[in-house]
């Protein structure tokens, strides 16, 4: 399955939510082809800004508890409908490729793993 690797707070909100709403796009300076079903893997660098941790997940658990557990984690899937250039979120910054996300849906069990740029293949295992 093909998997982006989102550094957190972000990672986090296109999955989890905040505070009622998510994270629908993730901002790119390149594109791709691919649409469909991929992972979000949580980057080792988190962006470390204390005002990130007064929000509160949609699950309603408080943030900074859980960003340093899934660093260098697959914590759950979105579907990836379609990119433009077009302003129309709030998530939307100007000049880059705006990759459109919907249908969150986090992993029962975080899947710990080496990131990787770029979009990227994960072998799902069984057993």
């Amino acid at each position: 399955m093909k998997v982006l690797t989102v550094k957190n707070p972000w990672a986090d909100w296109i999955i989890f939510g905040c505070e009622g709403s998510f994270k629908t796009t993730e901002n790119r300076t390149w594109e791709t082809f691919y649409r469909g079903r991929l992972y979000i893997h949580v980057s080792k660098q988190l962006e470390d800004n204390p005002y990130f941790w007064t929000y509160i997940r949609t699950d309603g658990k408080e943030r900074h508890e859980y960003w340093k557990n899934q660093s260098g984690k697959i914590i759950g899937s979105v579907e990836l409908y379609g990119i433009d250039r077009e302003i129309k979120t709030e998530w939307d910054e100007p000049g880059l490729f705006h990759w459109r996300m919907r249908d969150p849906r986090p992993l029962d069990v975080a899947i710990e793993t080496r990131g990787a740029l770029g979009l990227w293949n994960y072998e799902v295992r069984n057993g």
